[in-house]
């Protein structure tokens, strides 16, 4: 028995998802021949697009549209010791979000969410993994080579994102970004430890100098 599933082009002529099962009939029994096929097409178009809709729903931030924690754990855990794929990882904090939320309003600070959501991706590539594990913390894995130079130029395309919509806070405080970075190695490539030295370095930068980035070190173990 054979089983796929399949686009077809209906009388509609729009494409649509089926299901087909294909049986063999054999002839003979020292040396069998197959005589004939018998079949069943089933359209499963609208499971196929539901099952799509809660599969995207499940690996989706419900706010912004990017990846949630879940969608990355598992998208690294594919890539098991590919640390030539993901190489780095960058944890991204809004400064100041709460004073953002608390002059402005939530609704206002969800504006700011998607705003940065959206500068993300013009930043980042297809091939990296954007997403946000709540609150105001996004985590971008990295694809590609892990050349400081390159990853110092896309954690400054960061820093400067929210500074075109910048805005004084009425306690002089300004909405930033701050970043995070953690290379990955053969000792150091799952997620949850990339994430805790990129959490490490997001801490030392905006303990310094707010609005900027640091990668991560030994020193900061």
């Amino acid at each position: 028995v054979c089983k796929l599933e399949l686009r077809i082009r209906t009388l509609s002529g729009e494409r649509e998802w089926f299901e087909l099962y294909v049986h063999a009939l054999w002839k003979g029994e020292n040396a069998p021949e197959c005589v004939s096929l018998i079949g069943k097409l089933t359209n499963i178009h609208t499971a196929r697009l539901e099952t799509e809709r809660l599969r995207l729903q499940a690996n989706t931030d419900a706010l912004t549209g990017l990846y949630n924690r879940k969608a990355l754990l598992e998208i690294a855990q594919s890539l098991t010791q590919d640390y030539e794929h993901y190489s780095a990882l960058f944890f991204v904090d809004v400064d100041e979000f709460k004073t953002i939320n608390d002059v402005f309003g939530h609704e206002y600070g969800d504006e700011v969410l998607n705003q940065i959501a959206q500068g993300l991706r013009s930043v980042f590539r297809k091939t990296d993994a954007v997403g946000r594990i709540g609150g105001d913390e996004f985590v971008i894995l990295w694809s590609g080579c892990c050349q400081r130079r390159d990853l110092e130029q896309k954690a400054r395309e960061i820093c400067a994102l929210f500074r075109r919509a910048d805005r004084r806070l009425k306690d002089g405080k300004t909405v930033g970004l701050s970043v995070g970075i953690a290379c990955a190695s053969a000792e150091s490539f799952d997620f949850t430890t990339l994430l805790a030295q990129a959490d490490k370095a997001l801490y030392y930068a905006k303990k310094h100098t707010k609005g900027h980035y640091a990668f991560y070190t030994d020193e900061l173990a």
